[in-house]
């Protein structure tokens, strides 16, 4: 019963932090990895789709303001609690996804993006999650907290470097 509450999955949280070795969490982050499907499919949804949508029409009208174009709601057919919203901006080369897991109790969380033509790519993140095996050439920057403008400040730079090394 306690668990259901906020409080108590605040606390099993805690406490699975400071009671399980470091070698179990690795070991619950890998197996929930390991259950990631290799492909996924997505599927046109409307404004209905998110759980929390005001907070997603925060965060994609934050996106708007600089420069981002609405690009469509989606579902992922493979993992029906993932909503995801793209946003697209062209001149900058760059695309914004915003993204809900319903049953993750951290709310929604957004990205900026970027895929250079010699392979590399960039990508800022509000999320906090472990990180998934990159890439080669892919840098992954976390910054959780951060809003969509603060990502966009820090995307800025690194485009305009990655941009003028090609």
């Amino acid at each position: 019963m306690l668990l259901s509450t906020p409080f108590g999955k605040r606390l099993f949280r805690i406490l699975l932090v400071k009671v399980l070795p470091q070698k179990s969490i690795e070991e619950i982050g890998k197996r929930a990895i390991a259950k990631q499907p290799d492909e996924i499919h997505l599927v046109k949804a409307d404004g209905g789709a998110w759980t929390n949508g005001q907070e997603a029409k925060r965060l994609a009208t934050a996106f708007s303001e600089r420069g981002f174009v609405a690009a469509g709601t989606y579902k992922v057919t493979e993992l029906p609690d993932v909503t995801l919203g793209f946003l697209v901006n062209t001149p900058a080369s760059a695309y914004a996804i915003v993204y809900e897991h319903a049953r993750v109790t951290t709310g929604l969380w957004c990205e900026i993006v970027s895929r250079y033509q010699d392979g590399r790519g960039v990508t800022f993140s509000k999320s906090r999650a472990p990180q998934m095996e990159q890439r080669p050439g892919h840098t992954v920057v976390r910054a959780p907290g951060c809003t969509p403008n603060a990502l966009w400040a820090r995307f800025r730079p690194s485009a305009r470097k990655a941009t003028s090394s090609r």
